[in-house]
């Protein structure tokens, strides 16, 4: 297989919780909708590579957790 890009980086699972409203300095609120989103440097590179169509492969470390499995699974669909 013949590759265009080959990435190294880093791969992780991004954890965004949604708010009503900005806080200000100091202020608590609450949070509301939890979304986990693969990321990381290397892993968007390799993946926005793929999506412009061109063959890419990704290298690095990834956990064997449910937290590695999720942005794994990502990687492999692509």
């Amino acid at each position: 297989m013949s590759l265009d890009v080959a990435v190294v980086g880093s791969c992780n699972l991004d954890l965004v919780v949604t708010v009503d409203a900005i806080p200000l300095v100091g202020q608590t609120v609450l949070g509301g909708d939890l979304s986990q989103i693969p990321g990381g440097k290397g892993a968007n590179q390799a993946v926005a590579t793929s999506r412009l169509g061109h063959s890419a492969a990704f290298i690095g470390r990834i956990g064997d957790d449910d937290n590695g499995k999720i942005p794994q699974t990502m990687l492999t669909r692509r």
